[in-house]
């Protein structure tokens, strides 16, 4: 089968400096997760030492270079790891201190972050070492085939984090040499090596959107090829499948614009269903023509909010992403303001029906059937379900 996943969650890491050996004053604050952690100078002692569970000293007694200080340092931090009061590892190199998270997947928002008290010559670089952590401007896409017990070949980038992307996961098997790649337009981002796989048998798979079954893992070596461990954080705005290779010219033509059903597509999610008091708002219809229609699962409003968020398809015509569920309020009123203006037009039209047809008959079924003399509807616009197609107009006599 095959996988396109983001792999948001990663060990976070910053880098600290040590410009000096003068501490005094000081105070070294990391936090990670829900644990602040302040680390202050004993300059009568050369070990580190717990004070309690949000304070620790590391010794500075006989340091005489920053690498010194640096290592001492991180036998401090590295004794918080040990009493899981703070869950970061720290190596040295030179008079750098580097942190890294001990447990992958915590949440970007909580990464590793600290400051260190400001003074006339900070003993560490600048007064925070947020903007370090590599997870808090970038995330990593990878696409995956799984086939057999043995068979894995993936390939994958990074991409900037609060921004739109045109992604393209594509499996071009159109040689025995085939490969994967991953485009933004047409511009490529990353291509695998080749392989040759002779089948990729998929029929009556589900195919997930957001999230996954579980784990992936390879069938035969039980290697962990990917952790499930979130549902997606991130706005999606179209979602198409395609059977067969598209040229450069169409992948950018349609990359900020509608694209309707052809031969080669077989799945089209547009997510332009409205929201409102009509049922079925978790419905997501298939315009592919294939009539794959979904179902979004723990469905919430505010899925459907953009928010700030800016218009990706900013060449999309509206008029092209109908509303198509009879129960919709505009839909209904829609339909009511059409029924009264074409009653208007048969009130005028000397040509109607029902002018032509001597009066006595439809008295005699008004007196029957207690409605119109004149022919007009007189029951509202109904629909049995709100599904596309299932609106139903009112009855007339005739």
């Amino acid at each position: 089968g095959f996988a396109a996943v983001v792999e948001g969650f990663d060990f976070g890491v910053a880098t600290i400096k040590v410009n000096d050996t003068s501490f005094a004053s000081k105070v070294l604050t990391i936090r990670d997760l829900v644990r602040t952690v302040n680390f202050t100078a004993n300059g009568s002692s050369s070990t580190p030492a717990r004070v309690d569970a949000s304070n620790y000293q590391f010794g500075t007694s006989g340091v005489s270079s920053t690498g010194a200080a640096a290592i001492r340092i991180q036998a401090a931090i590295d004794l918080a790891l040990s009493n899981k009061d703070l869950l970061v590892k720290a190596t040295v190199s030179s008079s750098n201190i580097n942190l890294k998270q001990r447990n992958r997947g915590q949440p970007v928002s909580v990464n590793i972050d600290g400051t260190m008290t400001a003074g006339e010559s900070p003993t560490v670089t600048g007064t925070t070492f947020t903007n370090f952590s590599k997870d808090h401007n970038e995330t990593n896409i990878k696409f995956m085939v799984i086939s057999g017990s043995n068979t894995y070949v993936s390939a994958s980038c990074r991409i900037k984090k609060g921004k739109w992307h045109n992604l393209n996961f594509i499996y071009d098997r159109s040689t025995s040499s085939q490969f994967l790649s991953i485009k933004s337009g047409s511009l490529s981002l990353a291509r695998s090596n080749f392989f040759e796989l002779s089948t990729l048998n998929t029929f009556g798979s589900d195919l997930y959107i957001g999230t996954g079954p579980g784990d992936l893992i390879m069938p035969g070596s039980k290697k962990l090829l990917f952790e499930n461990r979130s549902t997606l954080s991130a706005s999606i705005d179209e979602f198409r499948l395609f059977h067969g290779l598209r040229n450069k010219d169409d992948v950018d033509y349609y990359s900020r614009r509608d694209i309707f059903a052809h031969d080669n597509m077989r799945l089209l999610f547009s997510f332009n269903e409205p929201t409102g008091s009509h049922d079925n708002n978790d419905i997501i219809l298939d315009r592919s023509g294939h009539s794959l229609h979904s179902r979004v699962e723990n469905y919430h409003t505010s899925s459907r909010d953009p928010g700030i968020i800016s218009n990706p398809m900013f060449l999309q015509d509206p008029k092209h992403s109908p509303v198509l569920f009879p129960s919709q309020t505009d839909v209904i009123n829609l339909n009511s303001t059409l029924l009264d203006d074409a009653t208007v037009y048969d009130m005028n039209n000397p040509n109607k029906i029902t002018k032509l047809i001597p009066q006595h008959y439809l008295y005699e079924g008004e007196a029957d059937s207690g409605i119109s003399v004149d022919g007009n509807i007189v029951e509202n616009y109904s629909a049995g379900s709100n599904l596309p197609g299932r609106g139903r107009l009112g009855s007339a006599q005739l």
